[in-house]
């Protein structure tokens, strides 16, 4: 498989971030369990879904690669800068929409990401009670609150407040001639999800799950 390496924003690269350096990309992405992007059943020991920030921002085409080989691929190279309270997990998805087929309510569906654990900040700070619970309009706590990200922070979400695909999503994270929905850090209501749109040129965050 060939990536492209693109580091957007160097002053945030460093040398875990795999679109900064092809050995970290391809040590996290072939041979680390943490970040096994083709998993599909859950690794957790106790089922628990944590949030995590990627290390990087990110444009439009996400992690330099687009899509969602892109945004997991900007995920999985996070992954091994945390150490979470059961830190079994090794599979790791962005936490966004990417297409129609590709959303975040499909995420259990389409790969296996638990529906009956708790979802927790990467501390174990509680912010639904599960997969359903986080995307019912409403959570236990912020992602400022529970440690994911700093306050007022927006990032990538392509989703709107149910975790349906957005119209607005960057051309399914491969453009940034255009704008993309984002989530905001501060909300517990259904603007952690869906806080307006953002120009898919500016660099943000994704949020990752660990599974």
């Amino acid at each position: 498989m060939l990536f492209v390496l693109s580091c957007s924003y160097p002053a945030e690269c460093d040398k875990y971030d795999g679109r900064c350096n092809a050995a970290v990309t391809s040590l996290l992405f072939f041979r680390s369990p943490y970040g096994n992007p083709s998993a599909t059943s859950p690794s957790s020991l106790t089922g628990v879904i944590y949030l995590f920030r990627s290390n990087a921002t990110s444009n439009g085409i996400l992690g330099g690669i687009g899509g969602r080989s892109g945004a997991d691929t900007s995920c999985a190279g996070s992954r091994g800068l945390y150490t979470f309270p059961d830190n079994s997990c090794t599979s790791t998805r962005a936490f966004m929409s990417i297409d129609a087929a590709d959303e975040i309510q499909d995420l259990g569906s389409n790969y296996g990401v638990p529906s009956t654990g708790p979802v927790q900040g990467p501390a174990g700070a509680g912010i639904a009670a599960n997969l359903a619970d986080l995307l019912d309009g409403t959570t236990s706590s912020s992602l400022s609150g529970a440690g994911v990200l700093a306050a007022a922070t927006d990032y990538w979400t392509f989703s709107t407040a149910t975790g349906a695909l957005s119209a607005n999503n960057c051309n399914n994270g491969f453009l940034t001639g255009l704008s993309g929905q984002v989530g905001n850090s501060s909300f517990s209501n259904g603007q952690w999800l869906d806080d307006g749109t953002a120009l898919c040129l500016l660099g943000k965050y994704l949020i990752c799950t660990c599974y």
